[in-house]
């Protein structure tokens, strides 16, 4: 499917084994724009689809659900959002492994003070990625760390929400990756990050 233009493309609710698969998603847009959102839901996967210039890629709020259920979120490209994937919370329970993060704003991001340490992060391409490759094999020898100290703050003075994705505090996380006098939050580590994009177009596609 085709969803452009809109505000949200999917919104998976209170649901179980549920497949999204070969979708474009583009310019879900506005302060509630989302390609994908899912909420209190279990065993669902996302796979091969193009999430580009939307203002949040996925949304995950208490999914997966319940013990014993996953998220799979895999071989997708999420492209000039201006956030890629959101957490409502801390993660846990879910598979990110081959997908592209080509050009966001923030590639993840974690509300409600939590990270996502907890998440399998594997094979992922980050734009951003500063690491190198010696063996010449494909994947990063050291892992991709994404750190926000603007999360830091937001976390230590919750008042500071109201300035969530300002030019203040994106000023905030460029000056300390220019001059990290200050340790910025984790939010994820992927240990074996991918040197080059490679995630098939949605429907299955080489781009």
């Amino acid at each position: 499917n085709r969803y452009v233009d809109g505000t949200v493309g999917v919104f998976v609710m209170y649901s179980h084994d549920i497949k999204l698969i070969g979708n474009i998603v583009a310019n879900a847009a506005g302060s509630a724009g989302i390609a994908f959102g899912l909420k209190d839901s279990g065993n669902v996967t996302v796979a091969d689809n193009l999430l580009v210039h939307d203002q949040v890629g996925i949304y995950l709020d208490a999914t997966p659900q319940g013990l014993g259920q996953r998220v799979e979120i895999t071989g997708n490209q999420l492209r000039l959002c201006r956030a890629g994937l959101v957490f409502h919370a801390s993660g846990h329970a879910t598979t990110i492994a081959g997908n592209d993060f080509i050009a966001n704003d923030t590639h993840s991001r974690v509300d409600g003070g939590g990270d996502a340490l907890d998440v399998t992060w594997t094979g992922n391409y980050c734009d951003d990625y500063a690491g190198y490759d010696l063996d010449d094999d494909g994947r990063g020898d050291v892992p991709y760390e994404l750190r926000s100290w603007s999360r830091t703050l937001v976390d230590r003075h919750p008042n500071l929400e109201f300035f969530t994705d300002t030019p203040a505090l994106a000023m905030a996380d460029a000056a300390t990756r220019l001059d990290p006098l200050f340790a910025a939050k984790a939010v994820l580590v992927d240990p074996h990050p991918r040197m080059q994009p490679a995630a098939p177009r949605a429907g299955g596609q080489e781009e």
